[in-house]
C-alpha cells in the first residue's frame, strides 16, 4: 500500500491509470493535472495549480497520449517523440457550441473520442458526441452526430471492442448506443444516478445511485443486482479488468470490493485520506488508486 500527497488541497476529481497500468493521471476539481508513476513519483504537473476545474482524465488505447478537461475544454497531451510542444493538438478546444461542462471524456479508438456534456447534479442542456483527434485533424467526426440531452449528460463509458458507449441523463434515464448504428436504447431509473461504468468484457453496466450500486445485463437491458452497505454517497466506481469484481469509493470515506455476479460484499478498506471522490482499476490488475476530497492518492496492490 502506498498513500502519499499531490500538494494539492483540492479534490481529486478524476485518476485514471496508463494501459500498461504504470503511470497515474491525477486531476483536482480546482487545480491542475499531475502525473505520477505508480510508486509516487510526481513525473509532470501537466498544468500550472490555479481554478481549472479538471473535470476528466483520460488515456489513449496505445497509452502515448493522453486528455485531461476542464469546464467546457480539453486538451490532447502527446507523449511521443517528435513532439515537443507536448499540446500541439487540441489545447483549449472547445467541443461544442453549449456553455456546458465536459462530464465524461474516453477514447473509443486510438482516433476517435467520446465526450459528454452536462452539469454533475443541475438539468442543463448537455449531449454525447465524437471527435476525430487524429494528427492531422481535430473535428467533429463525420461517423455520427451529436446527440443532444436536454436534462445534460451526468457522466458516460464506452467498451471499445463492441463500440458501445452508455450515459446517465438528468431525467432518470441511462441510454445504451452503439456508434455504428442509429438506434439508441433507454433503461429508466427511479432515481438519477451520478457515476456509469461498463464492465470490461462489455456485458455489464453499473450506475451509482445515492449510497447504492445498481448493476444491469447490456444485451437484455434487465436489472441485475444491488450492491448496498455505504453509509454515504457512492461517487466512484471501477470494475476489475476480469469484469469478476466492482471497487466503489464514497463520502464515508471507505472503498468496498464487491463481487458482480452475487453482489455480496467482499471487502471495505478506510484510510485517513477523506472523502473518497475518485478510483481507477488498473488495467493490468495489479494496482487500485482512490482520491479524496482532500486531496490525498492512495495505491494499493490487489490481492
Amino acid at each position: 500500500m502506498l498513500q502519499f500527497e499531490t500538494k494539492s488541497t483540492a479534490a481529486v476529481s478524476a485518476l485514471a491509470f496508463s494501459p500498461d497500468g504504470m503511470r497515474l493521471l491525477v486531476g483536482y476539481a480546482k487545480g491542475g493535472v499531475q502525473e505520477w508513476d505508480a510508486f509516487g513519483e510526481l513525473l509532470c504537473p501537466i498544468t500550472e495549480q490555479g481554478d481549472l476545474s479538471c473535470s476528466c482524465v483520460a488515456w489513449a488505447p496505445s497509452g502515448t497520449n493522453y486528455v485531461y478537461t476542464k469546464k467546457e475544454t480539453w486538451t490532447i497531451v502527446f507523449d511521443r517523440p517528435g513532439f515537443p510542444d507536448s499540446k500541439a493538438l487540441g489545447g483549449e478546444t472547445p467541443v461544442t457550441r453549449l456553455e456546458t461542462p465536459i462530464s465524461g471524456f474516453d477514447y473509443l479508438t486510438e482516433g476517435i473520442v467520446v465526450i459528454g456534456q452536462g452539469h454533475p447534479t443541475e438539468q442543463t442542456t448537455g449531449a454525447v458526441s465524437l471527435r476525430d483527434v487524429t494528427l492531422s485533424k481535430i473535428e467533429e467526426s463525420s461517423q455520427s452526430p451529436t446527440i443532444y440531452e436536454s436534462s445534460g449528460v451526468r457522466g458516460i463509458a464506452i467498451h471499445r471492442e463492441s463500440r458501445l458507449v452508455v450515459w446517465i441523463t438528468g431525467h432518470l434515464q441511462l441510454k445504451l448506443w452503439r456508434v455504428d448504428r442509429p438506434d439508441q436504447h433507454t433503461i429508466p431509473l427511479k432515481k438519477t444516478a451520478t457515476r456509469v461504468a461498463l464492465s470490461p468484457d462489455g456485458s455489464i453496466v453499473a450506475v451509482a445511485i445515492d449510497w447504492a450500486i445498481l448493476t444491469f445485463d447490456v444485451q437484455k437491458r434487465m436489472p441485475l443486482k444491488e450492491f448496498t452497505g455505504h453509509k454515504g454517497k457512492v461517487t466512484s466506481l471501477a470494475f476489475s479488468p476480469d469484469s469478476r469484481r466492482i471497487v466503489t469509493g464514497s463520502w464515508d470515506e471507505t472503498v468496498r470490493e464487491w463481487d458482480v455476479a452475487s453482489g455480496k460484499e467482499l471487502k471495505s478498506m478506510s484510510w485517513k485520506i477523506g472523502k473518497i471522490s475518485s478510483l481507477s482499476y488498473a488495467p493490468d490488475g495489479t494496482r487500485i488508486a482512490a482520491g479524496s476530497t482532500a486531496g490525498k492518492v492512495i495505491i494499493w496492490d490487489v490481492d
